[in-house]
């Protein structure tokens, strides 16, 4: 779900090159490394999302394809969630961004034949932009936010909003 957010940077998905910001797929384990979610969260979401999967496949049969499941409301605010805990994670914005650089560098070179330039503070830019979009769409939507709101204070937003000002 996460990675479906930012799928149009790779290279590999016709994406643009490196050098004008383009990701490749070798920087995943990296990004999977550098989330930094707790193992409960993850679970729990991810019984969410399969709980969904099953329901509609169930409803569609053969006819399932995954853009319905993007597109669910419940898949949306499910991303939302994730999206704004994780973005939490970033109050300390110029340390997070230096140490998310270095783990996606230092875990891309851990592979060998791994090719081309390595992840720098652009790549960095492109991709948490393309991440957050859905995010910041939810915080500029006065009854999303209300939503975010209740669900996670408003102390918790305005970080949220910092958070974002500072990827934008």
């Amino acid at each position: 779900m996460l990675v479906e957010q930012f799928v149009e940077l790779f290279v590999e998905k016709g994406g643009p090159r490196p050098s004008q910001g383009g990701l490749s797929y070798d920087i995943l384990p990296g990004f999977f490394h550098a989330l930094a979610l707790g193992a409960d969260l993850l679970d729990r979401y991810r019984g969410r999302c399969n709980e969904i999967v099953e329901r509609l496949q169930a409803g569609a049969g053969d006819d399932f394809d995954w853009a319905t499941y993007f597109d669910e409301s419940e898949i949306n605010e499910i991303l939302i969630e994730i999206l704004a805990s994780l973005s939490r994670t970033f109050s300390n914005f110029e340390r997070r961004k230096s140490w998310f650089v270095d783990i996606l560098n230092k875990e891309r070179q851990s592979h060998p034949g791994t090719k081309g330039p390595g992840f720098s503070e652009a790549h960095f830019g492109n991709l948490t932009g393309a991440l957050f979009k859905h995010l910041k769409t939810a915080i500029d939507d006065n009854d999303r936010r209300h939503g975010l709101v209740k669900k996670f204070g408003r102390s918790k937003v305005a970080e949220i909003e910092i958070f974002l000002d500072n990827i934008s």
